[in-house]
C-alpha cells in the first residue's frame, strides 16, 4: 500500500500571508460550507485549512462562475 502524501493544515491567517484568500473570508466560506475545514485543539475551538483543498475550491467556484457568464 503507497502511503499518502502528508500534507500541512494551517491558519486561515497564513492563508492570508500567501496571498491566497482573506482570512475573514475563509473563515465565512467555510461557514457556508465552500471549503473544507478541520478542528484542532481540546474543545474543536481552533480551525485549519489544507492549502491544496482551498485553491481547488476557489478554482471551482471560479469555474463556476465562468459557466454562469457564458449561459
Amino acid at each position: 500500500m503507497a502511503q499518502a502524501e502528508i500534507e500541512e493544515l494551517v491558519k486561515a491567517r497564513v492563508l492570508e500571508e500567501r496571498h491566497i484568500l482573506k482570512a475573514g473570508t475563509a473563515y465565512k466560506m467555510s461557514r457556508l460550507g465552500l471549503l473544507k475545514t478541520y478542528r484542532v485543539g481540546a474543545k474543536s475551538g481552533g480551525v485549519r485549512f489544507r492549502i491544496s483543498e482551498v485553491l481547488a475550491a476557489l478554482e471551482q467556484l471560479g469555474q463556476g462562475t465562468k459557466q454562469a457568464k457564458a449561459s
